[in-house]
């Protein structure tokens, strides 16, 4: 089975990781699948996940229309960079990258599947292949205080999502997510598939290894890890306040934070919220966005893993922190409460929307922290068969599933 993967955006974190996983397991596991993957050169670079995926037999192409190294695209990039940035202001920065499904629709030749890892802010394309989406959340459906899409971008993404669900094979990494689909768009409903996901770790580091990744990053340990970004609904507000109300009880914490510009949350913590200052002097560290090693070392050597979120698909910085055996403590939301039933892990649960609970339950892990480990490596050893191997053998399923049902007369299939 030959299968084009086609990233047109290549999302920072979560995103990228669930790619990184997916496809060297399904590869791994299944030799005889042969894999292209075709992505935007600046995130194939800033993931660095060229010659890893090269050395798994994966072919790594790159989309033309998104490539400014092409000459013939340099100066018209040039432009559309200048141009983006004004358009972006008005909400239409998505306007030149629709143009890409028409590429997609000339690489799918000779494939029999198509693949998306996330079909959002695109055009679904007419292929002569099945497609297959992995519709990771519907966050664009709420609004939680600020926007995460500009106006032009949720309409855009409402429209298109429409024509992707009807049109691809669609599969979620949660119930709760299939209740959302269900939901939103109840006459495809009976199409989803559920696959739960593995632990995005998948890189194995030895201790003295992640010990001098965390020196060079200039953290100190202990501290509690929030791998995330800066949208609204990552409800970082109400963290910051946690961790300020437990320095008012003289209870000290040091809370690092990874993603996308979150290098500007560095600071002290005030009633008023972060204070900027050095790193030095402060007792929020934000990192920025980190690479896949990085990350790890720095899950691998947390004293806990913390999520305030209020809307995902699942606790991916959770199934980290569990296949290292480090306490995690989450919001009390479906996704999230989700892996404990399904997966037989343990979290520290909190509500949310209370920072005096928040601060209350990192406390709690802090002056029991032998009883928090214990609980960690018990969800080490719950989450045994939770594996990539499990996970690329149900994706696997599906796609020789829908490819041999594409190869049937138009008259047989379902």
């Amino acid at each position: 089975m030959k299968i084009a993967v086609f990233d047109h955006v290549g999302n920072f974190g979560g995103g990228s990781r669930f790619s990184r996983a997916l496809l060297l397991a399904l590869r791994k596991n299944f030799p005889d699948t042969h894999i292209t993957f075709f992505g935007r050169r600046s995130s194939i670079a800033r993931e660095d996940i060229y010659e890893e995926f090269a050395a798994a037999g994966i072919k790594v192409n790159y989309f033309s229309s998104l490539d400014p190294t092409k000459f013939t695209h340099k100066i018209i990039c040039i432009l559309l960079t200048v141009v983006n940035k004004f358009l972006k202001h008005l909400g239409l920065d998505s306007l030149f990258r629709n143009g890409i499904h028409k590429e997609i629709k000339i690489l799918s030749h000779g494939y029999d599947l198509a693949f998306f890892p996330w079909p959002y802010l695109i055009e679904c394309p007419s292929l002569n292949c099945p497609m297959v989406g992995v519709f990771h959340d519907f966050n664009f459906k709420y609004f939680f205080g600020s926007p995460i899409f500009s106006e032009t971008q949720y309409h855009e993404i409402n429209r298109q999502m429409i024509d992707w669900l009807e049109q691809a094979k669609p599969i979620v990494s949660s119930q709760f997510i299939a209740s959302e689909l269900a939901k939103f768009y109840p006459a495809v409903a009976s199409k989803v598939e559920i696959v739960h996901l593995a632990p995005f770790t998948i890189s194995h580091i030895k201790n003295s290894e992640s010990h001098e990744i965390i020196k060079k990053l200039a953290i100190n340990r202990p501290y509690i890890l929030y791998p995330t970004n800066l949208c609204c609904h990552k409800n970082l507000g109400i963290l910051f306040r946690a961790i300020f109300l437990l320095r008012q009880e003289e209870i000290k914490v040091t809370l690092v934070i990874t993603g996308p510009n979150t290098k500007s949350v560095t600071g002290m913590v005030s009633a008023n919220g972060i204070e900027r200052s050095t790193t030095e002097y402060a007792d929020v560290i934000g990192l920025g966005y980190v690479s896949n090693l990085q990350i790890d070392a720095l899950i691998q050597n947390a004293t806990a893993v913390i999520s305030t979120s209020l809307y995902e698909a699942g606790n991916g910085p959770g199934l980290d922190a569990w296949s290292r055996g480090v306490p995690v403590i989450m919001s009390d939301i479906p996704a999230f409460s989700e892996h404990l039933s399904v997966l037989g892990v343990k979290a520290q649960l909190i509500d949310p929307y209370d920072a005096k609970d928040i601060a209350k339950k990192i406390q709690f892990v802090l002056t029991n922290y032998d009883q928090a480990k214990e609980g960690a490596l018990q969800s080490l050893e719950s989450l045994n068969n939770c594996t990539w191997e499990k996970v690329a053998t149900q994706y696997h399923k599906i796609f020789c599933n829908l490819v041999q049902k594409y190869q049937q007369p138009i008259s047989q299939r379902d």
